[in-house]
């Protein structure tokens, strides 16, 4: 039987730089709330409680499961050998709710993924900035994005359209108060 993530309590562990919740139960992936993953967990073979395996699925030897905010990165054949080094019990208790309302840290890893994905795409704005058949909106609104992913810090910033559209918001009162002067 799998149990609905919402209705149970977690363990919290540090696995793999990351806080992420434990339950040695099967969780119904359906109820699983968007922006987390899921992963399961196996034990050795010895039945010694050491975790030893991670995967979108496990039918033997399973452990339990964990929720994270960050996907965890698999072979090529979908799984991810551990060892005792990688994880630590914290010993906390808590909901799924108390979770995800907590603000998320990110590990050194996660960070220099997100920074290369901004640096990408402000190569990509810059390469499109220089095409002369752009509108002057098309023009001001890639300066804008550009200029928003420029003063990006990978690891607070919310690339959301909400943060865009504030930030656009800014400079155009930015830009209204240098017309009145």
């Amino acid at each position: 039987m799998r149990e609905d993530a919402r209705k149970i309590e977690y363990e919290t562990l540090e696995l793999l730089g990351q806080t992420v919740l434990f339950t040695c139960l099967r969780i119904d992936r359906a109820t699983v709330p968007d922006g987390l993953h899921a992963y399961d967990v196996r034990h050795d073979d010895d039945c010694t409680r050491i975790m030893c395996e991670i995967a979108p699925h496990i039918m033997v030897n399973h452990w339990g499961t964990v929720l994270c905010r960050e996907q965890i990165e698999l072979t090529d054949n979908g799984r991810r050998y551990i060892t005792e080094d990688d994880y630590s019990y914290l010993g906390d208790e808590v909901s799924l709710n108390e979770y995800m309302a907590a603000v998320p840290k990110m590990n050194a890893e996660t960070i220099a993924i997100r920074q290369r994905e901004i640096d990408k795409a402000i190569a990509e704005m810059q390469r499109r900035l220089k095409r002369a058949d752009l509108t002057p909106e098309q023009r001001q609104s890639l300066q804008e994005s550009l200029e928003f992913l420029q003063s990006a810090d990978a690891e607070h910033i919310e690339i959301t359209e909400e943060a865009m559209e504030a930030f656009r918001a800014k400079k155009a009162q930015e830009r209204e108060k240098e017309c009145v002067q």
